[in-house]
């Protein structure tokens, strides 16, 4: 795990590095830990709550470190059929307590899961979200691709499992134009215990890239305890 955590280290500077004299295709990196802690109550019905914060490791051409937001999120999951779930849920996002940057925000959110029985690897999530910024509702939609696949263990360290993932986002507001992104991520993970999870990783994100394109890499660290 050290030797991944090198190579993200070295993703990002390199990074950095290539961004310098491109004002126009902004370069920013980030750290994004999070917690989660789901709680399946009744064998259709789970509820999950997260904790994230997002960091900054690059901007504006000069490596640094300071806390840009904090999310605080809730998500109840209902089981509509052996390979699908509806979800529903709230997200407070603690912005500009950290970081001028950052705004205070509070999304809905809804999403739908599935997978068909002969791709179980492969998941589908549709989400809509309402953000509601300063008064204004910005309205998202979001479709995402998920392949997860075993890996077995051949050392203490080597990883259990990998999540590969793109997701495609479209954002409507009344002030703004239509702002898309697409976003690529490589998580590797390890089942410490039947209930307890370790993810790391990174992910790239494509910002607005039909109007101010924007670079994001994220370095990832999540644990994930299910009771």
């Amino acid at each position: 795990m050290k030797n991944f955590w090198r190579y993200i280290m070295l993703v990002i500077l390199l990074g950095g590095n290539l961004s310098v004299g491109k004002a126009q295709e902004r370069f920013t990196s980030f750290t994004e830990p999070f917690i989660s802690l789901k709680y399946k109550a009744t064998k259709n019905y789970t509820a999950q709550f997260h904790l994230g914060n997002r960091n900054y490791l690059y901007q504006d051409q000069n490596y640094t470190y300071k806390v840009q937001l904090l999310d605080l999120t809730h998500i109840s999951t209902f089981i509509l059929a052996q390979k699908s779930e509806l979800g529903v849920g709230a997200r407070y996002r603690i912005g500009n307590r950290f970081n001028l940057d950052a705004e205070e925000e509070f999304r809905f959110i809804q999403f739908l899961k599935w997978r068909f029985p002969k791709t179980s690897f492969l998941q589908q999530r549709m989400q809509l979200e309402q953000r509601i910024i300063k008064n204004i509702i910005k309205f998202r939609t979001r479709f995402a691709l998920q392949v997860t696949l075993p890996i077995p263990n051949k050392s203490l360290l080597s990883m259990d499992f990998i999540k590969i993932i793109t997701e495609s986002l479209w954002q409507l507001s009344p002030i703004n134009e239509p702002d898309l992104e697409q976003r690529l991520g490589c998580l590797p993970g390890w089942n410490i215990k039947s209930h307890l999870k370790l993810e790391t990783g990174v992910q790239y994100r494509l910002k607005n890239y039909t109007q101010n394109i924007g670079h994001q890499l994220f370095a990832i660290l999540g644990v994930r305890v299910s009771i």
